[in-house]
């Protein structure tokens, strides 16, 4: 019996040491398991924001295509894409440049109501004159600098939507428009920037007297 005995304590030694050995590999298929899900779900969800970005990306582009920037517009800012994404540049460009448009033409009807209903002392066309040659001029300087992002459509039809406005609304000539929108690229200085905002008030009241007779 006692010879025994060291061979159940060896035999108990070598079960110990061989459920070890088992647990020790259950715990690393455990974490190897919980890994290679963390990075199936990862690699899943990284391809799902991919697949959302490029859908909201295609969706923009069909817009811009169309030549719809108010539509454009409302979806890039209900999307709310990373602004620091260079996939959005070019929708993020296009959105600021038409909401600058969409904000002087509402002020522009407002003054054309009021210049055919006749209302006295209507200066507010002068301002919003200004604000209109402002959004040519962010047009022209897109031109100028080779229209980054690829935007030359977008920054042309918004252009010529201002434009085209002016003329049909508030009588004034493609040569006007273009001799301002000329020096107003060509200004440097405050002083300069003064100067043409006084031939713009020129202009505006040639205008008022234009659309109200």
């Amino acid at each position: 019996m006692e010879k025994k005995e060291p061979e159940k304590r060896e035999k108990k030694k070598k079960l110990t040491k061989e459920q070890r050995i088992r647990k020790l590999v259950l715990t690393l298929a455990v974490i190897i398991g919980v890994f290679v899900t963390a990075i199936t779900t990862a690699y899943r969800k990284t391809r799902q924001e991919e697949r959302k970005k490029n859908m909201v990306r295609d969706q923009l582009e069909e817009y811009y295509s169309k030549g719809d920037y108010k539509a454009l517009a409302d979806y890039y800012y209900e999307q709310r894409p990373d602004v620091n994404d260079s996939k959005y540049a070019k929708y993020k460009s296009i959105s600021g440049l038409y909401d600058e448009y969409a904000v002087v033409i509402g002020y522009l009807e407002d003054s054309y109501v009021k210049l055919t209903d006749e209302f006295d002392g209507n200066d507010d066309i002068r301002w919003d004159l200004e604000q209109a040659f402002r959004v040519i001029l962010l047009c022209d300087i897109s031109k100028e600098d080779g229209y980054p992002h690829d935007v030359e459509k977008g920054v042309t039809d918004i252009r010529k939507m201002m434009t085209d406005y002016l003329t049909e609304k508030l009588l004034l000539t493609s040569d006007e428009i273009e001799a301002i929108a000329d020096q107003n690229l060509k200004a440097i200085s405050r002083e300069d920037t003064e100067k043409v905002n006084e031939v713009i008030d020129e202009l505006a009241i040639e205008a008022m007297s234009r659309v109200s007779q």
